[in-house]
């Protein structure tokens, strides 16, 4: 899901400030996996593998998956990091509203059992 880039990047701020938030994919792979996030932002330019893991993941687990329309880079500095940050997972939102109107993610899935949050070779 997509949410207008402007608000969004409000929002994520104030989480960031007032709120719990967990910054890295194996980070937030292993909290969804868990129960411990309640959303995750991802940026525009993460894929692979690791992407479909995470979708997986927030289907399984009815975790709302947020489409941040910029780069892991501005993710990462609007998140008052130096660096690139390609998924942050929501713990608590503190102040911010970014948990208000979205929806869980749901796609259909071919499993029953939960997905381990290690990576399968």
């Amino acid at each position: 899901m997509t949410i207008m880039s402007a608000a969004l990047e409000t929002q994520i701020i104030r989480a960031v400030k007032t709120g719990t938030v967990l910054m890295g994919s194996n980070s937030v792979l292993s909290a969804v996996a868990n129960g411990r996030v309640r959303a995750v932002v991802v940026a525009s330019n993460f894929q692979g593998k690791a992407l479909e893991r995470l979708k997986e993941l927030c289907s399984f687990s009815e975790t709302p998956l947020l489409v941040y329309p910029k780069s892991s880079l501005q993710l990462g500095r609007i998140s008052g990091r130096g660096h690139p940050v390609a998924v942050l997972g929501i713990r608590t939102p503190g102040e911010s509203q970014i948990l208000e109107g979205v929806e869980p993610s749901r796609e259909p899935s071919r499993r029953r059992r939960a997905p381990s949050a290690e990576r399968r070779t």
